[in-house]
């Protein structure tokens, strides 16, 4: 439970990263389109992006996994096809 939690805690760092990230990039994108840098600093933002948006994608997988592990760990169950006739039917 410990790690889940701490997965949580990581995700909403990455969140912050992510979303500084993001800002960069658009700042590094108005620079260049005002003409007061060239490509390199946008592309370096641009690649700082793509990488925070990995990390973030790494910990959600993490935390999907460490939840389904403490369901089964206190001896409930899962079923994937359980999961996605529910997600199916909360979509519009």
């Amino acid at each position: 439970m410990t790690d889940v939690q701490s997965l949580e805690h990581q995700r909403g760092q990455q969140q912050t990263a992510l979303d500084s990230a993001d800002r960069a990039l658009k700042l590094a994108e108005e620079r260049y389109r005002l003409g007061l840098s060239d490509q390199i600093p946008m592309l370096t933002a641009e690649a700082t992006l793509l990488d925070a948006r990995r990390q973030m994608a790494a910990l959600v997988a993490q935390a999907a996994i460490g939840r389904v592990t403490l369901l089964l760990s206190v001896g409930g169950g899962f079923e994937p096809s359980d999961a996605n006739s529910l997600q199916a039917s909360a979509t519009p």
